[in-house]
């Protein structure tokens, strides 16, 4: 049950439930890019069920959803009004019928405004590199084009060729957990790295809101260097306990 911000881990906690019931004030993004991250804790998985290519632009974006967006991208299953949630979990102890007891407390929210650029989203971020995403927005003049635009500049280049490679790489096939070992890599090698703790620094400590990325530029964040993010970590790879 999800109300208010879940952002990041808030999220990563929550969404891969099976069910994902928001309240009408949810505001929920994964925001990482932004601060020299990537898009974790499951990130890969429930982004890439999103319709078309709108989990890689909510991926390198980092763009803010509120409740009818989110349940159009699949990041919630369900909106029930949180006027009501304290009479839902009273129901719910009551009956086995989780279905049936959604059905009856789920309203509809008026349609989702994200799910008008669907078309838009598919075009700029089919492309084939973050580069080619930018010179397709570059030439967009509608509103949503330009504000896109000036997101991904905003953002680190290394963690947007990252997370580039980290969503249209992903096999949907995979089990969970080998997704979750290829994110505890990335994690473990961002640690190492410059734009991880300027990206901290910039937006969460001195809030200047004015980092200064290392590569500053795409062209500087190599194949090379973005594969070498994707590495095994040899004896501390993650391994499941049971």
């Amino acid at each position: 049950m999800i109300h208010g911000i879940a952002m990041g881990g808030g999220l990563g906690v929550s969404v891969n439930g099976k069910y994902r019931i928001l309240s009408e004030s949810v505001m929920i993004a994964m925001p990482e890019t932004g601060i020299g991250f990537f898009p974790d804790v499951g990130g890969t998985t429930f982004l890439s069920q999103a319709p078309g290519k709108m989990g890689l632009y909510l991926a390198l974006t980092g763009a803010r959803l509120k409740a009818s967006d989110s349940l159009y991208a699949g990041l919630g299953t369900h909106h029930i009004p949180h006027a009501e949630w304290e009479k839902f979990k009273r129901d719910l102890q009551k009956t086995e019928d989780l279905e049936g007891l959604l059905k009856n407390y789920e309203k509809k929210l008026a349609p989702s405004e994200l799910a008008q650029e669907q078309k838009r989203i598919d075009d700029h971020f089919g492309r084939d590199s973050v580069e080619a995403i930018l010179k397709s927005l570059e030439k967009d003049a509608s509103l949503f084009g330009e504000r896109t635009y000036e997101t991904l500049k905003s953002k680190s280049p290394l963690s947007l060729k990252i997370a580039f490679e980290q969503i249209i790489k992903h096999d949907k096939s995979s089990p969970f957990f080998e997704t979750m070992k290829r994110e505890f890599r990335i994690s473990q090698h961002l640690m190492h790295s410059h734009d991880f703790y300027e990206g901290v620094r910039a937006v969460l400590v001195d809030k200047d809101q004015s980092p200064h990325w290392s590569p500053s530029t795409l062209e500087g964040a190599t194949s090379e260097m973005v594969s070498s993010y994707f590495a095994s970590l040899g004896e501390k790879e993650l391994t499941p306990h049971i």
